[in-house]
């Protein structure tokens, strides 16, 4: 009974010290941990809806090279300011990680390293953290975006017209490569143009 009795009395003592901690304001361990699972999945879910949002206007594009209604898509800025909002939430994402803080400690901290050597592990170090590879994924995704819409644009620009006929610069090759590797696309696309502009349309006409 004098056992019972104790082992009484220090329940109610350990629930007394829990109800105080409580009023006290002390935080709660499980809706930490759902905070930080939450945070932590940001980057993967801007890179998700960054990359989904991004391949259907690929898609039509290379398909519907002469669209009026693809045009029309391309023009409006809707996806831009998704990719914005997404590239925001990736980079509040990186620069409040633990990961990115201990990469930057890492590499201030090692000796021996000029200003160079620096530069290049650190950079190195940013990139190895999930947060940091999805915001530059995300700053990718809307560069490269941003000039095939303007190879688009330009093919539609820059067309040459005579009379009933429309001899517009092909593009789809150039999509292409803007899809992966924007500079080049770009440079596809102007080298193309010229010769289309130069010897194509002459013979058409």
């Amino acid at each position: 009974p004098s056992s019972a009795l104790a082992f009484a009395r220090g329940g109610a003592g350990a629930r007394a010290t829990m109800a105080r901690g409580r009023r006290r304001g002390y935080p709660k361990q499980s809706s930490t941990v759902v905070t930080s699972a939450s945070f932590a999945a940001i980057p993967d879910l801007a890179f998700t809806v960054a990359t989904v949002s991004v391949m259907p206007i690929y898609a039509v594009m290379i398909a519907k090279p002469q669209s009026a209604k693809v045009l029309a898509l391309v023009r409006s800025k809707t996806t831009f300011w998704l990719l914005a909002l997404c590239y925001a939430c990736a980079a509040v994402a990186s620069f409040t990680s633990a990961d990115v803080f201990h990469a930057v400690r890492e590499a201030l901290s090692t000796p021996g390293q000029g200003a160079l050597e620096r530069y290049v592990t650190l950079v190195s170090g940013f990139m190895s953290t999930p947060q940091t590879a999805s915001s530059a994924w995300v700053h990718l995704l809307s560069l490269d975006l941003f000039v095939a819409r303007f190879v688009y644009m330009d093919s539609a620009a820059y067309g040459s017209t005579v009379g009933d006929l429309v001899a517009r610069v092909p593009v789809r090759h150039s999509l292409v490569l803007c899809c992966m590797f924007g500079p080049l696309g770009l440079m596809s696309h102007a080298i193309t143009r010229w010769l289309w502009n130069t010897f194509v349309t002459v013979d058409v006409i």
